[in-house]
């Protein structure tokens, strides 16, 4: 049998096959690498003007935000969930026991018609039955959990994004970096939220599947929208130093080893009560063995994922995660975690590709400044 056919499909494939995406399987999904200008005008549009991304593959769900499901969730994402304001949105994780990564997420509160707080929830696609496997264990059953499978994911990037947006639903208008807002359209439910995979202002559309294509036709009137695939969804969160589950994010790293650390919560990090806590936060800083950095390569090959890295005495420090081609840069550039007493800016590093080693300088996360709307 066709493996094709054993794949998830998104409910707006039949449109992006009209579009002339190309489809690949990723995430048990069949998803839109790209479409027919290509991955580089994809990712330089979104800088420029807007990209639109189908991220459906993603796992929405909601979970009511009673005292006793945050203190069952606070066993395992380590923020003070009772602080997160109605509205406002969150980067976090799910830890295991010794601090490692099962995955990371967006966590935002809301509030439904009947003034009942809940949480919205996004995760990747790629741990969607682990997440739920222990989301359901954590809390004590599957019952409260209510996977948003009727809605689709848009996300609209870029610095024309929040100006046409706002002209389909302007009530987004004022929403700020992180901050979230449920809304109508048609009588049908629609989350939007201020966040995005690019570095740039946008937003992600959470929207019933009744009227997603009411609101798609709309987005394609404009001309500076350009469709997008996962090819330049990867090189524009690569250029914004944003972490990858499976690359730079797995079971075996840790926030701090990710410089993820900012993301947990202050009084948590005092209390040091979540999971893998005494792994993760240290008193002395020094001892952190390995670290994320950034890399730009000194000549046109490009570091690749799992790409041994050396100092310049030929001794094995650490691996590249990411790399690619930088399109805003014009040059080969890739994170990579390593031994934290080679991590200093400007230091020179060798990644092995084909059996060649090849020179490069660590550089300031992120290679391209975020444009985020916090005002």
């Amino acid at each position: 049998m066709d493996n094709k056919n054993k794949l998830n499909k998104l409910y707006l494939e039949k449109f992006h096959i009209e579009n002339k995406a190309k489809l690949m399987s990723f995430a048990n999904y069949m998803m839109p690498i790209n479409y027919s200008k290509g991955i580089i005008f994809e990712h330089l549009n979104t800088r420029s003007n807007a990209g639109l991304f189908d991220v459906s593959h993603m796992l929405q769900l909601t979970i009511p935000a009673d005292i006793d499901i945050i203190n069952k969730l606070e066993n395992i994402i380590p923020l003070n969930l009772n602080n997160l304001e109605i509205g406002k949105s969150s980067y976090s994780f799910i830890l295991n026991e010794t601090g490692g990564i099962i995955d990371d997420l967006i966590i935002s509160k809301l509030k439904d018609k009947n003034d009942n707080i809940y949480f919205y929830i996004v995760l990747n696609a790629s741990r969607k039955e682990i997440d739920k496997k222990i989301l359901s264990n954590e809390l004590g059953s599957s019952d409260s959990i209510k996977i948003r499978n009727d809605y689709s994911l848009l996300a609209l990037q870029g610095p024309k994004a929040r100006k046409i947006l706002s002209e389909i639903i302007p009530e987004i208008i004022n929403l700020k970096f992180m901050e979230i807002k449920k809304i109508y359209y048609e009588n049908k439910e629609i989350i939007v939220s201020c966040s995005g995979y690019t570095g740039e202002d946008g937003f992600e559309l959470s929207i019933d599947n009744n009227i997603i294509y009411s609101i798609l036709n709309k987005l394609m009137q404009y001309k500076d929208i350009s469709l997008c695939g996962l090819g330049s969804r990867d090189t524009l969160r690569l250029e914004a130093s944003l972490c990858l589950y499976g690359n730079e994010l797995n079971d075996k790293i840790n926030p701090k080893e990710a410089s993820l650390l900012w993301a947990i919560s202050k009084e948590r990090k005092i209390k040091k009560n979540f999971n893998g806590a005494d792994k993760i936060i240290i008193n002395n800083e020094t001892n952190q063995e390995k670290i994320r950095i950034g890399m730009e390569s000194n000549s046109n090959v490009i570091p690749r994922h799992n790409n041994k890295i050396f100092d310049g005495e030929n001794n094995l420090i650490g691996i590249v995660t990411s790399g690619s081609y930088s399109p805003s840069l014009k040059t080969p550039i890739a994170m990579g975690i390593i031994n934290n007493k080679y991590s200093k800016i400007g230091n020179n590093i060798f990644f092995e590709s084909r059996g060649t080693k090849n020179k490069a300088t660590i550089v300031k996360l992120p290679f391209v400044k975020h444009n985020y709307k916090k005002n």
